[in-house]
């Protein structure tokens, strides 16, 4: 797995995506090969997302990733008073002087 997705991965990687973006801008890829590489680019990089988030649905049935985000506390906004002013970085900005 740390072959698989570390420097030299991600530096394979970068050169595949940069060729075939040349192809690509050449003419000479079409395309579809041109997504296909993008694709599998992103397919292994977020393959330990991918399966992290496959085995929580498999042991959790319904559960999502939604609701365990929602199952956090947000923290409240701070309370800006009434009689605060009103900060305008462009106030008088197109006034000669």
């Amino acid at each position: 797995m740390q072959w698989l997705l570390g420097s030299v991965a991600t530096g394979i990687a970068v050169l595949a995506v940069a060729f075939v973006g040349f192809g690509l801008l050449g003419e000479r890829l079409n395309w579809r090969t041109g997504a296909v590489v993008v694709m599998g680019v992103f397919i292994l990089f977020g393959a330990p997302m991918i399966a992290q988030k496959l085995m929580l649905l498999a042991r959790d049935g319904e559960a999502s990733a939604s609701e365990q985000v929602a199952a956090t506390p947000i923290p409240p906004s701070p309370q800006v008073p009434s009689n605060a002013p009103v900060y305008d970085p462009y106030a008088r900005a197109a006034v000669p002087r």
